[in-house]
């Protein structure tokens, strides 16, 4: 082999040597004072952009505790950047996959765990909920684009579910299927899975913001007092001793 050859390979597994080695605090660094602008920030990184993680996560200066990933070279024939995630914090862990769209926008799917339900008001930036139990996550995918949630599919189960305010009652077991319809809009199919309390709604949030409730729930002989207050004061009773849910609003 020539010299020049010999050149040519030793610069080119060089460069691959520090592609496949290059330090994620490093990248972490760019992008942020980049104009891409990602929703999540990273403090405390290690290992490289292929494999590493996070001491702490941040979304919207809200700490969602620490992440590993691992980069999944495939995609980029698609157009998009994906790695495998974990996220991990105190009682929490939910796994999935993150992508990012060469064009814009950003995706997570095969979304699966546990997390906190006290944690999600602050998510979606309604303050005054306060509510309590766990939230598990069953394969569920979220699509975010412009600041906003514009799609998502799955299924998630509210266990324990516990109201404190506006106002305090205690729910049961609860289980919401999710689906956005060809206009964009996110719906839930809700039902009840355990509880004298018997619940079955549904739920729209369309692209603009504004969300609807139509449901119905029927209180049983051992339903939280409170409960029974709230829907007297907020939906129309039936004979059967059932409410008729019918609420709409804006997030």
């Amino acid at each position: 082999m020539r010299v020049s050859a010999w050149i040519t390979l030793g610069i080119a597994s060089y460069l691959l040597f520090l592609i496949f080695n290059f330090p994620a605090q490093q990248a972490i660094g760019w992008v942020s004072a980049s104009d891409i602008r990602p929703p999540v920030e990273f403090m405390g990184a290690s290992g490289t952009v292929w494999s590493g993680g996070a001491d702490r996560v941040v979304y919207r200066k809200i700490p969602l505790g620490k992440v590993k990933w691992h980069f999944r070279p495939a995609n980029l024939l698609l157009g998009r950047l994906a790695y495998e995630i974990e996220l991990t914090d105190a009682g929490q862990k939910i796994t999935g996959v993150a992508k990012a769209g060469l064009a814009g926008g950003y995706r997570l799917e095969q979304v699966e765990g546990l997390l906190l339900a006290n944690r999600i008001p602050q998510l979606i930036g309604q303050n005054q909920l306060n509510i309590n139990g766990k939230v598990d996550l069953n394969d569920l995918s979220l699509d975010y684009e412009d600041g906003r949630l514009t799609s998502t599919e799955g299924r998630i189960r509210w266990l324990d579910a516990s109201v404190a305010s506006p106002i305090n009652l205690q729910v049961g077991d609860l289980q919401a299927d999710l689906s956005t319809d060809d206009t964009g809009s996110i719906n839930a199919q809700i039902k009840d899975l355990k509880g004298t309390t018997r619940i079955k709604a549904e739920v729209s949030l369309k692209n603009d913001g504004n969300f609807q409730v139509d449901g119905t729930v029927k209180p049983g002989s051992q339903t939280d007092p409170g409960l029974n207050a709230a829907l007297s004061a907020i939906a129309r009773s039936k004979p059967d001793g059932s409410f008729q849910l019918k609420y709409s609003g804006r997030i």
